[in-house]
């Protein structure tokens, strides 16, 4: 007898149940994955994610440039913030950009305002200068208009305007080596004297020990005195050589040609003598001396004080020192010698006037004498 088969039944659930357990495992171990890579991404034990703990802890940050700024990343198993040198990873920029202004170019000068000098950064004292800083720079205060004072041809001041002004109207008495009283008492303006002093040190630490004031204040009837007297010693002369074939004005015989004198002259003006006196001497109401600011200064060493009076005084070790560091103290050379057509006066090199150093600092580094300094001034607004 042959044995019969069962027929298969195609809708056991055998199969299906297989391929559902499938899946369910595959399912498992996807999630399984997952759970260990957010494991190792969060080493706390996945409570918070990096991005979650960036929120909820402080970043620290570092003062550098921006290609430098610190971020905050894991190193190891550690939540220690890292150094910029330890990563590249750049830290977003949360911070709102600024818009750009924008400046309008322009090709004129803009108009200084103050000057700008530097203050003697460029100089040291050798002695110590405390005692006589406020005398230097008077005060405190940088722009003091009494110590600006201009008196000129142009600018004559009268009788009475010496007691106009504090500046002016102080004065103390010049404590010289030698005593000069031809020139009435030697008196400057007291902060004045002061920073001369303060001058005269610093030129004694540096080997230059011979200097003292010939003239100071002069008083407009002393000014007077002396100017009339120039005139009347002020001729037209001619050089008695007739080779020379030269005339002059002034107080020397001596022709400027061949050095010898003469005794001929030509007949001359009274304006013409004062026109020419005017040049080196002041008429009275126009000296620089009037203000009680300035000085000539001579050196006692030499054989008669009016060696120093003239200008090869400019060359000597004691002039030259004056010309490059008197600003220093606040003072400068009143009459330059490339000046002389703006101040009226010839080059002088032992005549020097008081400013203050700020002042002093400014004409000396724009070159500039008295005059031009005070028209740059006006032209500023300084004086409104």
């Amino acid at each position: 007898m042959s044995t019969s088969r069962k027929r298969k039944n195609k809708n056991s659930p055998l199969p299906m149940l297989a391929a559902a357990s499938v899946i369910a495992l595959t399912v498992a171990l996807v999630a399984l994955l997952i759970i260990i890579a957010a494991y190792f991404e969060a080493p706390d034990g996945g409570e918070a994610s990096s991005t979650d703990r960036q929120t909820k802890e402080p970043v620290p940050t570092v003062s550098t440039s921006q290609s430098d700024a610190s971020q905050t990343v894991t190193s190891g198993n550690s939540d220690k913030p890292v150094t910029p040198s330890e990563t590249t990873t750049k830290k977003p920029d949360t911070t709102p950009s600024t818009p750009e202004t924008t400046v309008p170019v322009t090709t004129e000068k803009i108009p200084e305002t103050t000057p700008a000098p530097s203050l003697g950064v460029d100089y040291q004292y050798h002695i110590n200068m405390d005692k006589y800083e406020d005398y230097i720079d008077p005060a405190g205060d940088l722009w003091d208009d009494d110590y600006l004072i201009l008196v000129n041809a142009a600018k004559p001041i009268s009788s009475s305007a010496e007691n106009d002004s504090a500046a002016l109207k102080d004065r103390s008495k010049i404590q010289n080596s030698k005593d000069y009283t031809f020139a009435e008492n030697l008196n400057l303006n007291t902060v004045a004297l002061q920073a001369l002093t303060a001058m005269f040190l610093e030129a004694k630490s540096q080997g230059i020990d011979t200097l003292d004031v010939t003239s100071a204040y002069r008083s407009y009837s002393y000014q007077s005195t002396l100017f009339n007297n120039n005139c009347n010693k002020t001729y037209h002369w001619v050089c008695k050589d007739d080779s020379c074939n030269v005339d002059w004005i002034g107080k020397s015989s001596k022709c400027p040609i061949c050095g010898v004198s003469t005794s001929k002259t030509l007949p001359i003006t009274q304006a013409e003598k004062e026109a020419n006196v005017a040049t080196y001497s002041c008429a009275p109401g126009t000296s620089d001396h009037q203000t009680g600011l300035a000085v000539d200064i001579i050196q006692h060493s030499l054989p008669s004080r009016f060696d120093s009076l003239i200008q090869e005084f400019g060359e000597t070790e004691a002039g030259k020192w004056l010309a490059a560091n008197a600003h220093y103290f606040g003072f400068v050379l009143r009459f330059p010698e490339d000046k002389e057509e703006i101040t009226g006066i010839i080059y002088e090199p032992w005549h020097f006037r008081y400013v203050g150093r700020t002042h002093a600092m400014a004409m000396y580094e724009k070159n500039l004498c008295l005059e031009e300094y005070v028209e740059y001034l006006d032209s500023i607004g300084y004086f409104n």
